[in-house]
């Protein structure tokens, strides 16, 4: 999360306009969605691994880092679907792999291997098209998108509101760690459990009571909602439009590659 927000000020693609980078993102991401092709979804996996490393500049170590974890959960995923066990015995051309072991028959089908592999490179480069967005834009910026879009007010606030307390449970707890650390108070297995029960609850009372005050000062100001300061022009200028344009033009003719060498 830390590491998100710190690339999304300092990178390449910084300037561009917000609304830009969310268009390109979720066409990107409805065209995935829309044809479940694994050479397509890897084409795309590649565009956005592509832009954000060569052009928003974001260093490619951290980039793996990020991939990592909803890598291993896919990996763990796809094994159910590969994998197969029945108590009565499979056979037949589909069959790439056949084993028995007492009354159980655990077998992997082609089209298992075909449908595990569609969905993992579809799963993974909507995470990159998640990754490409949310590591070139600013949070300020997301909500200027989420107003561009006519989201309500209500909505905005609260994604705001869980936002800005995150950062403060991730700063809290780790004072709060830290000064346990000091005082020893993970030595044992006891000493753990009693740490660990005060840190969740000094973390639970502090947010509450930082939550209580930012309330009130929202409600002192007036109307109680944030205000979001515009730091780009409203309308897209024609270069963003041009982009927007040509990314468009790209997967219309990779839908038609695809279609045609299928």
């Amino acid at each position: 999360m830390m590491t998100i927000d710190y690339y999304s000020y300092r990178n390449a693609l910084r300037s561009v306009h917000p609304v830009e980078k969310f268009i390109i993102s979720f066409f990107s991401l409805l065209f995935t969605l829309w044809m479940k092709d694994a050479f397509v979804s890897a084409i795309l996996f590649m565009t956005m691994s592509l832009l954000i490393i060569f052009h928003a500049k974001i260093p490619i170590n951290v980039y793996g880092k990020l991939l990592r974890l909803p890598f291993s959960f896919i990996l763990l995923s796809l094994i159910s679907i590969v994998f197969s066990i029945s108590t009565s015995f499979v056979q037949g051309d589909s069959v790439l792999f056949y084993q028995h072991y007492g009354p159980f028959h655990i077998y992997i089908l082609k089209q298992q291997v075909d449908a595990a592999l569609t969905l993992f490179f579809i799963s993974i480069t909507s995470i990159s098209i998640l990754y490409f967005f949310l590591l070139t834009t600013p949070f300020h910026e997301v909500l200027y998108v989420l107003k561009w879009l006519k989201a309500p007010q209500l909505l905005i606030d609260l994604i705001a509101f869980s936002y800005r307390f995150l950062f403060l449970f991730f700063r809290t707890a780790k004072q709060i760690y830290v000064a346990q650390q000091i005082r020893q108070g993970y030595q044992s297995f006891y000493k753990s459990l009693t740490s660990l029960s005060s840190l969740v609850s000094s973390l639970f009372i502090q947010a509450l009571n930082r939550a209580n005050e930012l309330q009130r000062a929202l409600e002192i100001r007036g109307d109680g909602s944030f205000e979001y300061v515009q730091i780009h022009e409203s309308s897209l200028s024609k270069r963003s439009i041009l982009n927007v344009y040509w990314y468009i033009c790209f997967l219309i003719i990779l839908y038609f590659l695809r279609t045609m060498w299928k």
